[in-house]
């Protein structure tokens, strides 16, 4: 878990994540200072805490209280739903598991 902290709170990772915290734009065609690339990165990072999770390394505690807020607010930027659903188009299962987390992620402590 703490690398997935790291990875996330580290480098580009750590500025995608301010970016998407802060409802900013994302890619560099809108005015933000990432490539595709980058944010694929980033949500390679999202998807392995989803297989970690599947894995049992780690629990539905820890998931939340590490990974529940950067979860939901990339699921609803509407840069990463857009390019999601565009790169989908290839490969309807790229980043579904860490999707589908941070929908079911509010539940772990409801």
């Amino acid at each position: 878990m703490f690398s997935l902290d790291r990875d996330i709170s580290s480098g580009r990772n750590a500025e995608i994540a301010v970016a998407i915290e802060n409802d900013a734009p994302l890619f560099k065609e809108t005015g933000g200072a990432f490539s595709e690339a980058e944010i694929d990165a980033f949500l390679s990072i999202l998807e392995f805490v989803n297989l970690t999770r599947n894995e049992g390394l780690l629990d539905d505690e820890m998931t939340y209280v590490s990974f529940s807020y950067i979860l939901e607010k990339t699921f609803e930027h509407p840069e990463i739903l857009d390019y999601v659903e565009k790169i989908r188009k290839d490969d309807p299962n790229l980043f579904k598991g860490a999707e589908d987390l941070a929908k079911i992620i509010p539940e772990f402590y409801n």
